[in-house]
């Protein structure tokens, strides 16, 4: 379906502020005391049905475990974690959301269609994560740039579609997704601040675009093309080319992963890019030197090669730093 490839469940992209990787966790001073806590998931059971659970955990500055969520297998619940067959639901973002001086996290609900994200923010009180709202956050009226917690059921519009990073300026720097039905879709990224009922964007840092499949000529520059992050789900498909052959080398795969996503045939975790759209551009990954980062895992390659793992790619240079985030 070619919708698949315009929807952002979970939408992570790497940044100097935040990881999301569950090797190395989230980072935010929960307690107030100057030093920062890791917030991390474990998987701890697989379902036939469901698929992967996650136990969130938090774990003070001096390495003692401060809290963790429960072990269950309701997938309801919101304090519980996992990469499910219909879809993710992990921590995007630890900081203080709203301005309150309080820390939320923000996790998204599982998602597999085209429609407005459902946000769950848990908020660090008394030692542990709380249920905090849940809701979408609809940009309401159309054209303000005022994006409201709503629980309104509504099907097209514009919406916050996912939590990038906190910035340097206590900024959060958000993606941004308008889908008006059929295949009439943008996507851009934005610099908002907290208002009574949600965000109000303070500078767009990409404009809303239209993702095209196979562009005629090269994108208009942009701030993110000398340095990207994307998220890629390095299925089946990926290990092919188009003529059927075994690919066997992680370069290689990452091309064809990036191929069948701009052709439409990527996979449902797979996120955007803004460098490798066209085929002149996929063909530049070969100058690109695979590299690993946030783990000393060396058999890494074969993980890539042998098998389907999800990772984020960071685009820096002549390097493509890849980071393992699950098998």
């Amino acid at each position: 379906m070619v919708m698949r490839q315009f929807i952002f469940i979970v939408v992570f992209f790497l940044s100097d502020a935040v990881v999301l990787s569950a090797a190395d966790g989230l980072f935010a001073d929960l307690d107030g005391d100057g030093k920062d806590e890791r917030v991390s998931w474990v998987k701890f059971t697989e379902t036939e049905n469901e698929g992967d659970f996650y136990q969130l955990q938090v774990i003070d500055d001096d390495g003692s475990l401060l809290w963790e969520s429960p072990q269950s297998t309701d997938t309801e619940n919101p304090l519980v974690f996992g990469n499910w067959h219909f879809g993710i639901r992990l921590p995007q973002l630890v900081a203080d959301i709203d301005g309150d001086g309080a820390i939320e996290l923000v996790t998204p609900a599982p998602q597999s269609d085209v429609s407005p994200i459902l946000f769950h923010v848990l908020r660090w009180k008394g030692g542990r994560f709380v249920v905090g709202r849940s809701g979408t956050l609809l940009e309401t009226p159309k054209g303000s740039g005022q994006f409201k917690w709503t629980k309104s059921g509504a099907s097209e519009g514009t919406w916050i579609s996912s939590f990038l990073e906190i910035m340097k300026n206590g900024h959060l720097h958000v993606e941004i997704f308008e889908y008006r039905g059929g295949v009439d879709v943008r996507i851009g990224r934005a610099e908002v601040t907290p208002m009574a009922d949600g965000f109000q964007i303070g500078k767009w840092i990409q404009m809303m675009m239209t993702p095209t499949n196979e562009p005629a000529s090269e994108p208009a520059p942009t701030a993110d093309m000398g340095r990207t992050s994307y998220r890629a789900r390095l299925s089946k498909a990926d290990h092919y080319n188009s003529a059927g052959k075994r690919l066997d080398s992680v370069g290689d795969i990452l091309r064809q992963d990036r191929a069948n996503f701009h052709r439409g045939k990527g996979d449902v975790e797979d996120s955007a890019d803004s460098m490798f759209n066209t085929p002149k551009a996929r063909n530049g990954m070969d100058k690109k030197t695979p590299v690993l980062t946030g783990s000393k895992n060396t058999s890494w390659k074969k993980v890539v090669i042998n098998g389907t793992p999800l990772v984020e790619v960071e685009v820096s240079g002549n390097y493509l730093k890849i980071k393992l985030v699950s098998p």
